[in-house]
């Protein structure tokens, strides 16, 4: 199982939206809800899942930045979001304290995301 994807609102070529980017670009804010199978580097994130989410009306992804971070909506706990562009993954991490630095790592398949969720604003053509 992997983490589930769907646009905020539906984005049709045929009507007129304010997400749509002057430029031929468009934007639209995708809300992401994790599992409980985190997979190692994070939730991959591209070109075929953009084609899934909109039919393949749409290509390339261009951009993916982060909205809001990882939120279990049950409680307090949340882990940052992260856009890692080499990889197309979006990863969630925690942080660490190692001595008397803090540092942000990588949380692993143990940890439950399940339910958690996150926003990315991607920009595609």
């Amino acid at each position: 199982m992997s983490a589930s994807f769907a646009p905020r609102a539906s984005l049709i070529p045929s009507q007129v939206h304010t997400n749509v980017v002057p430029g031929a670009y468009f934007e639209d804010i995708i809300e992401v809800t994790a599992d409980n199978s985190y997979p190692a580097g994070g939730y991959a994130f591209g070109n075929t899942q953009l084609q899934t989410l909109y039919g393949g009306a749409y290509s390339t992804l261009v951009s993916v930045d982060v909205v809001n971070d990882w939120l279990n909506p049950a409680g307090p706990t949340s882990y940052a979001a992260v856009w890692n562009k080499a990889t197309g993954k979006l990863m969630a991490q925690s942080q660490a304290v190692a001595g008397a630095a803090n540092s942000n790592v990588d949380v692993t398949a143990t940890t439950d995301l399940h339910l958690f969720t996150a926003s990315v604003r991607i920009r595609f053509f």
